[in-house]
């Protein structure tokens, strides 16, 4: 009696391992939702900045370009910014990240626009 005890626990034990084994080696490692191409929110750092503010209420996209290139050096990206958000910009056939944020304006003017980045490594 004791013996089918024993080895039923060193059964369950042996299942088990192999189950967190199994999960360990068959289940993959990254997280789908998560990506290695994370630029380190540059959005939630250019908001902050009273001249970009500027420029993305004012639609002036030379100078939002001018401000993001140093950022995005290593990728190719594209960008909008619009009262609604609905623009669709032409996007390649690959894994692209998306950054958005939403500018009221400045101090003295209420001037909504919603900026957004599209970027994806280059090749």
């Amino acid at each position: 009696m004791v013996k089918q005890g024993f080895l039923r626990t060193m059964e369950a034990a042996a299942a088990i391992v192999i189950t967190f084994f199994f999960l360990i080696i068959f289940i993959p490692h990254q997280i789908p939702g998560e990506t290695a191409l994370k630029n380190d929110d540059v959005l939630t750092t250019l908001s902050k900045d009273p001249a970009f503010r500027e420029c993305v209420t004012q639609e002036n996209s030379t100078c939002v370009n001018d401000t993001l290139r140093p950022y995005m050096q290593q990728y190719s990206y594209t960008f909008n910014v619009s009262r609604t958000g609905n623009a669709q910009p032409r996007l390649p056939e690959k894994q692209v990240i998306s950054e958005s944020a939403y500018i009221a304006g400045n101090d003295s003017l209420y001037s909504p626009r919603i900026i957004r980045i599209y970027y994806w490594p280059r090749e």
